[in-house]
């Protein structure tokens, strides 16, 4: 893929005023190394800390791919609806800012918030194609709405179906009452008609011809699914509409078009799962939500069967459809191991066929995904074998050779300078090396998969050394002085409550996430 997508050279991530060089240069180097790794592997996690710029990161690797992709497929960047707007602007920024004027007007995006629009967008040919598609999450796991789309699939239901005239004569009469678009015949009282005579990718002409529509009303992808899906159950809603109008009319229009809706809703899934598309590269926000496999978010890229013909084989909306993933988040370290290697398991979901397919093959990455998972699991069991490890100390064990130590910090400095200790001592120092070589191993094998900056402890342009933060313990929070630090804040009156329920729920379910920690 490093050959296929290099860094585009001429981006510029250095804005006066905006960032600084040394910023600038970390976040081309960053974009350069993900581009690189993605040669070999199926997916990559972008964890830079919050304010170090990971948007125009992931925008430098998206123009990348969009300039270089044969075809001139989009990227497509999935975004939480709360940042919808935002990524849309930051894009219009980056090609203002960081493209020369050549580049920025060979580069467009588009926004999809409903799955209709998203593959609408992908029908535009090549003249005319957006090079990054903004999809909103959750919309490839809607429900279907889409009008258009519900008269292409009561079409279908019709379609060489004999002795059905006057059931077409009797739809075209109520269809505007069934698809709630009474104005659309306002237009053409023989629009209906028209359009159930002609496949719906002829339709655009019609539509045009009356000012309705100035794009296929059926995306391409749906309209090549039709034929093959099992239509009978939205035959079945439609014949319950009487051919003749009477005094319950309209309530058998409306128990109708609540049953086609929901035939149309489980068609949708269906004709979703078994489009094809393949789109070079997927970037999604917020990653952290597809921790928990069961989600909606998860399930799109979930791949039923991991061993099977991905052509014959049930499976998520997305997965088989993207050559590689680059994942954002901010916290991937507030997830608990598990749910780390949870997130990684999305990759399983790229295209592994065709010559683009990563070197490592599915095979070399279930492998790698396995030893992370066991590095992962050797370092937290030793971690927890320190921790107990320590808890077992007493004061008496602060000592090395005959020096008795006060403070605990100025004991573990000697510690490491060698000397006698006692034994529960020197049972800490063998956990603790133990803990640190197996989370050195963990940490080598973390770093295949995950990309993380942290922002410096001290803040930026200052002649002195002036921390980013200070740390306030116990009542400093309330005083503002260290020397404060060593004592705690009293909890009483009506503040003891809630600490009293969050021990009880704590007690009961010890295995569960601490309650102090939600917060």
């Amino acid at each position: 893929m490093s050959t296929l997508y290099p860094f585009c050279s001429e981006i510029n991530l250095h804005v006066e005023g905006r960032i600084s060089s040394d910023d600038a240069a970390r976040q081309a180097k960053t974009a350069k190394e993900i581009l690189k790794r993605l040669h070999k592997q199926p997916g990559l996690i972008l964890a830079d800390e919050v304010g170090m710029g990971k948007t125009f990161v992931a925008l430098a690797v998206a123009v990348s791919v969009a300039l270089e992709n044969r075809g001139k497929r989009p990227v497509v960047v999935m975004v939480p609806s709360s940042l919808k707007e935002k990524w849309p602007a930051d894009f219009a920024l980056f090609c203002e800012k960081c493209l020369p004027e050549h580049l920025a007007k060979r580069v467009h995006f588009g926004r999809a918030e409903r799955a209709v629009e998203f593959l609408k967008l992908l029908d535009d040919p090549p003249s005319r194609r957006k090079s990054v598609i903004f999809l909103t999450h959750g919309a490839m796991s809607r429900g279907l709405n889409d009008h258009w789309v519900m008269l292409a699939l009561i079409r279908q239901s019709l379609y060489r179906r004999k002795g059905i005239d006057r059931l077409r004569n009797a739809l075209c009469r109520s269809m505007g009452d069934l698809l709630q678009m009474k104005w659309v015949q306002n237009r053409d009282p023989d629009i209906w008609m028209k359009l159930l005579k002609t496949a719906p990718s002829d339709w655009l002409p019609i539509m045009e011809e009356l000012g309705l529509e100035d794009d296929d009303p059926v995306p391409a992808a749906v309209v090549k699914v039709l034929p093959k899906l099992d239509t009978s159950s939205v035959l079945e809603a439609v014949q319950q509409i009487p051919l003749r109008r009477s005094k319950n009319y309209h309530d058998h229009v409306l128990n109708a078009r609540h049953v086609i809706k929901n035939e149309v809703r489980s068609l949708w899934k269906e004709c979703l799962e078994k489009t094809r598309l393949r789109l070079p590269l997927l970037i999604l926000d917020e990653a952290h939500h597809l921790k928990n496999a069961d989600t909606k978010l998860a399930s799109l890229f979930r791949a039923e069967d991991a061993r099977g013909d991905a052509d014959e084989i049930s499976r998520g909306p997305l997965a088989g459809v993207f050559e590689r993933m680059l994942f954002l988040t901010a916290t991937p370290f507030q997830l608990g191991h598990g749910e780390l290697c949870s997130v990684l398991d999305r990759f399983d979901g790229i295209c592994w066929k065709g010559a683009v397919a990563p070197e490592m093959g599915r095979d070399g990455f279930e492998r790698q995904k396995e030893r992370l998972r066991s590095s992962l699991d050797a370092a937290q069991e030793a971690a927890v074998t320190l921790d107990h490890a320590w808890g077992r100390l007493h004061l008496e064990d602060f000592k090395v050779d005959d020096t008795i130590f006060e403070r605990v910090d100025d004991w573990w400095g000697q510690v490491h300078q060698g000397g006698e200790l006692t034994p529960a001592a020197s049972d800490v120092m063998h956990c603790f090396e133990r803990t640190k070589e197996r989370m050195s191993t963990a940490e080598k094998q973390l770093r295949i998969w995950v990309i993380r900056h942290l922002k410096s402890r001290h803040l930026p342009g200052q002649q002195t050394s002036v921390p980013r933060r200070n740390r306030l313990v116990g009542r400093s929070i309330q005083t503002d002085l260290k020397s404060d630090g060593e004592f705690g804040i009293a909890v009483e009156n009506d503040a003891l409550l809630p600490f009293l329920l969050a021990a009880r729920a704590t007690s009961h379910n010890p295995e569960s996430r601490p309650v102090f920690a939600e917060g």
